[in-house]
């Protein structure tokens, strides 16, 4: 069986049979069938040789084979029933979105009309995942980036810090799921950290941005965010600025310094597909 994907720019044509994990003859022949077909197709398509279990026997045969065969490399292994959290990670212009869901005790498949679900003795209701920064974070932020984040979660509307290669728990109940921003934190001077989370009443807060500037003046900093329609508009600030303004007006802003969160916020209102904000300190 084949399968062939047309895009602008990928041709993807599966070269062999199935891995099948029950059946130790076809582990030779996978490979076999894989290599010798990509002589042909390799030269118009991009190759797909499947996936692989990396806990199974063959482990080592098949990622040592597809480490030269040119093509994607993923596997599919099998997770313990009712022990993980679903993370699903993405980028935007600046910065990075997780979101975490718990779907245990989801159901079968396939569907059988009127039969009753019954999950299985002892499956979890609360679980727990560790949420660490999304991979090529790095390339959406700034050069001078030190690898610490701010991290905002939509559900809870909490904001708090992460450094470099750190990590938080979040529980999460059956049905329950959450979002979290993850932003790269700018230094302005010596020690001005800021970094704009976006609409706060929006499950991908950040998507809202669409440009980001910062300037060092000799007697102010100022920072520069254009932002897609209106509401919330929600940053993390260690400083209280001097005073912000939106399309060149100065606005009123909500900012507690007692508060160790570092939460700006401006309501942006009324009609607008587009708004420059300026926070100068």
């Amino acid at each position: 069986m084949t399968i062939y994907t047309a895009q602008r720019r990928v041709q993807l044509l599966e070269l062999s049979e199935d891995f099948m994990s029950n059946e130790p003859t076809f582990q030779t022949l996978h490979i076999a069938a894989v290599a010798f077909n990509s002589l042909v197709y390799g030269e118009i398509v991009v190759p797909d040789w499947d996936m692989f279990y990396s806990e199974h026997y063959t482990a080592d045969f098949h990622g040592s084979a597809r480490a030269l065969g040119g093509c994607a490399v993923y596997v599919s292994d099998q997770k313990p029933y009712g022990k993980r959290l679903l993370k699903i990670w993405n980028l935007n212009k600046l910065s990075g979105i997780i979101g975490v869901f718990n779907c245990q005790t989801a159901g079968k498949w396939p569907p059988v009309p009127g039969s009753q679900y019954l999950p299985p003795p002892g499956s979890a209701h609360s679980l727990e995942c560790h949420v660490s920064p999304v991979e090529f974070l790095e390339k959406v932020a700034d050069k001078s980036w030190n690898g610490t984040c701010a991290v905002y979660a939509f559900h809870s509307g909490s904001l708090s810090t992460m450094p470099k290669k750190g990590s938080f728990e979040v529980f999460l109940g059956l049905l329950k799921s959450e979002i979290f921003t993850i932003l790269p934190i700018r230094v302005l001077g010596h020690d001005i950290q800021f970094a704009p989370i976006g609409l706060l009443d929006m499950y991908n807060s950040k998507g809202a941005i669409e440009a980001l500037e910062c300037n060092d003046g000799e007697f102010a900093y100022m920072v520069k965010v254009q932002v897609r329609e209106c509401g919330r508009f929600g940053a993390y600030s260690n400083t209280k600025p001097r005073f912000c303004t939106v399309d060149s007006k100065e606005k009123h802003f909500m900012y507690n310094a007692l508060a160790s969160d570092g939460l700006l916020i401006i309501n942006l209102q009324g009609e607008c597909s587009f708004g420059d904000i300026e926070i100068i300190y």
